[in-house]
């Protein structure tokens, strides 16, 4: 171990004489420094802390992964180059110790950066732009605190799957029993468009209708909290209304499974915009014992003289149920330990590199695993069936490419996956498990493979011939 850090300690003294780390924190804190003059704009104070927020972030995690791609990558090729590991090499050192050497100073480096850059933004937003006491009204204070400053973990309700595919089943025996089927039927086609069909009916509110969603695993802080209701409604068509910009609604919140007609432990009418997203908040003691929720929408406007609309909640995030579970110190610490988990890898991939390849390709690899590192969720889409096809799979990628897309995010790590920056902007609860994931997979499991191969191969290479 003593070895171990005495080869960290080099590397460490390497980067500060060759000005590297000096840069690096100049260039981090002009940044963020910056970053509120640069995008500050005419929208709510809401708005700019969380540009501030997303950009500052995001920004971090982008310099930082290309500083420890050069410098993990250049502080072994340099040493081979210049002949100084010639000079190491003769010590009583294993020479695995000289590759996890260098990638601990090259963490360390990065642990003090992201501390330094993560508590920079998190003073210049919240004590600076993004004061409370700058709001321009109470309705503004409110939604900074509760929008931005806390940690909110977020539930999309329940999809009944199993009645949806019991639905199908006895359509299909129906028509099977009444010989309407035909030759050509194919079952596999018709489930899968039936599936889309009712899930689409599901989230339909025609006029007078209904749709009872149920919320499952809700765990808030505290029984005095708020617990916030997100939902947007669209505009489905139909109807002779003039103004199709706003819908009529009643809401049922209970603890059971109440029809809308009942009296229900919370409701509410109101008038909302369609195509929009709306807010209202709910005692957390609306929860049952079992940690459920059933949240009830009702359409209005075919009351006696109303005009009738159709409206539907979009399949995605169309309803949802925020509370808070956290605080925004604690995403923001979080978020900054996920960008640790990522560089470590970087700096794995580029320390193994650099033992088989000279430094200009080893950090071109590590570049473009990085680039695709950030791109397998969409790599992941464009191998994915047309939606609606899943029995019977349509492409709308070519099968070349299709494969080269899955092998290629089945090899990288999934980034875009372990990333947090969107969550803290969003006050959405980044959770402990998702950093847990991450310190496993990309920081144990992909850094440990790459590491064990860079070890292997450096312990074999023959020192005295390299140019």
């Amino acid at each position: 171990m003593r070895r171990l850090w005495a080869v960290a300690r080099t590397t460490l003294h390497e980067a500060v004489r060759t000005r590297t780390v000096p840069v690096v924190a100049v260039v981090l804190l002009a940044v963020v420094g910056l970053s509120p003059f640069l995008l500050r704009g005419a929208g709510k104070l809401v708005e700019q802390v969380q540009l501030v927020l997303s950009y500052s972030l995001g920004a971090v995690g982008f310099l930082l992964a290309i500083m420890t791609i050069f410098l993990s990558a250049s502080t072994l090729a340099s040493d081979l180059r210049e002949k100084r590991i010639e000079t190491i090499a003769t010590k009583p050192i294993p020479r695995w110790q000289i590759l996890v050497g260098k990638w601990l100073a090259v963490m360390l480096l990065n642990i003090a950066f992201v501390a330094l850059s993560g508590g920079a933004t998190y003073v210049l937003v919240r004590h600076v732009i993004g004061r409370p006491a700058a709001a321009a009204d109470d309705q503004e204070r409110h939604a900074l605190m509760n929008e931005v400053y806390t940690a909110r973990h977020t539930l999309g309700p329940s999809r009944p799957d199993a009645e949806i595919d019991e639905a199908i089943d006895n359509e299909i025996a129906r028509k099977r029993e009444a010989d309407q089927l035909g030759e050509g039927f194919n079952e596999a086609a018709y489930r899968s468009t039936r599936r889309k069909e009712l899930w689409i009916s599901y989230n339909t509110l025609p006029p007078g209708y209904f749709c009872q969603y149920t919320f499952e695993g809700i765990t808030p802080a505290r029984p005095d909290q708020e617990i916030y209701v997100r939902y947007k409604l669209i505009d489905v068509g139909g109807g002779s209304r003039l103004d199709k910009s706003t819908i009529l609604v009643d809401w049922t919140i209970s603890p059971e499974r109440t029809l809308p007609i009942q009296q229900g432990i919370v409701t509410r009418q109101q008038v909302v915009s369609l195509d929009d997203y709306h807010v209202f908040t709910i005692p957390a003691n609306l929860v049952s014992a079992d940690r459920e929720l059933f949240v009830t929408c009702r359409n209005l406007t075919n009351l006696p003289g109303g005009a009738p609309a159709y409206a539907a909640f979009p399949a995605k995030e169309g309803i949802q149920v925020l509370y808070k579970a956290g605080s925004f110190e604690g995403n923001v610490v979080r978020t900054m330990l996920l960008v640790l988990i990522r560089l470590a890898f970087l700096s794995a991939l580029a320390v193994a590199a650099a033992s088989l390849l000279s430094f200009p390709v080893a950090s071109l690899l590590v570049l473009f695993v990085f680039v695709c590192a950030l791109l397998v969720n969409q790599f992941v889409g464009l191998a994915l069936p047309v939606p609606g096809t899943e029995e019977e799979p349509e492409f709308r990628t070519p099968t070349f490419y299709r494969f080269l897309f899955e092998a290629v995010a089945a090899a990288v790590p999934n980034f875009g996956r372990y990333d947090g920056t969107g969550d803290v902007a969003t006050g959405r609860l980044v959770p402990w498990s998702l950093v847990v994931r991450g310190a496993g997979i990309i920081g144990a499991a992909y850094s440990g493979v790459v590491m064990v191969l860079g070890c292997l191969y450096f312990r074999s290479r023959e020192l005295v011939e390299t140019e």
